[in-house]
């Protein structure tokens, strides 16, 4: 629709996240298999992508058809392709940073596909160009780690733990009586208080949120807080922590080949700064590895 001569409403719905609009300049250059097409193409049931510059404005629109579905067993998935078994015959869909995803209860991009999760069921939303424009993976689980903060034990012999992850937000999951432990390496047969401030990383089912499996690293040292203030001394990067469970502030070296990232991205331990929310992964009373996030979080 129009509210003007000079804007486009055009109104997306999505399976996945719902309906939003969109206010398009009029004169948005509009493409259908790469070739220049007239607004008039926009139609209800097409599909459509919207291209943004840096400033948040809208400045191209991309359509491919209408949707099809195609639903099936997962059979394979690579770190960019799902490997469908269709009515007995083998799809191979590729997927992109286009494609919206949800597995479980979560929706959101292509970085919520894992390959190691076991999918059993997978419904796509496919263009007419072959693109994968959505799709909804069942079954198999999803990777949490972080560090345990609680521990409860339940009268079936199973335990539901709070983790505190990277990011610092807390969730509490169920272990259920009999689920794969290793502390170490070792296998153990549950879970209880001793293992408070450990890392452990965790196969949590997809389908009723269970823990599937959890690995215990009861020997690495783990901090987590704020960063209070960032510094180098002698050409060594240096970093001052509030520790979240002590308030205490304590000054730690970077290691030489220390892992440094933010939000999830590649970062430095130059780029560190004041009052980030940080996990620090130490070794020999140094930084080896720290995750930085924003404050708010």
């Amino acid at each position: 629709t129009s509210n003007s001569k000079n804007v486009i409403l055009l109104t997306l719905n999505s399976d996945l996240s719902g309906s939003y609009t969109i206010s398009l300049p009029a004169d948005t250059p509009i493409y259908e298999n790469s070739m220049l097409v007239d607004s008039a193409l926009l139609q209800a049931g097409t599909y459509a992508r919207v291209c943004y510059d840096e400033d948040g404005t809208p400045m191209a629109v991309r359509l491919s058809g209408k949707l099809d579905t195609v639903a099936g067993t997962v059979v394979g998935v690579s770190d960019s392709e799902l490997l469908l078994n269709v009515n007995g015959a083998s799809v191979t869909l590729p997927y992109d940073r286009f494609t919206e995803v949800q597995v479980g209860q979560k929706v959101g991009g292509y970085e919520l596909i894992d390959p190691e999760a076991g999918y059993t069921t997978a419904v796509c939303r496919v263009d007419q160009q072959d693109h994968l424009a959505a799709v909804q993976l069942s079954g198999g689980t999803r990777k949490a780690e972080g560090l345990i903060t609680a521990v409860e034990t339940q009268a079936s012999g199973g335990c539901v733990i709070t983790i505190s992850g990277f990011d610092g937000q807390l969730e509490r999951l169920t272990v259920p009586a009999g689920t794969a432990i290793t502390a170490n390496g070792l296998a153990v047969s549950g879970m209880n208080t001793s293992y408070v401030g450990s890392y452990v990383s965790l196969r949590v089912s997809n389908d009723d949120g269970g823990v599937a499996s959890a690995a215990l690293d009861t020997v690495t040292q783990y901090i987590q807080g704020a960063v209070k203030s960032v510094g180098s001394a002698s050409g060594v990067n240096n970093v001052t922590i509030t520790d979240l469970k002590t308030n205490k502030a304590t000054t730690y070296n970077f290691a030489a080949d220390a892992v440094v990232t933010y939000d999830g991205k590649v970062a430095a331990a130059a780029d560190v700064q004041k009052d980030w929310f940080i996990t620090v992964r130490l070794s020999g009373g140094e930084v080896a590895m720290l995750a930085g996030y924003p404050g708010s979080s």
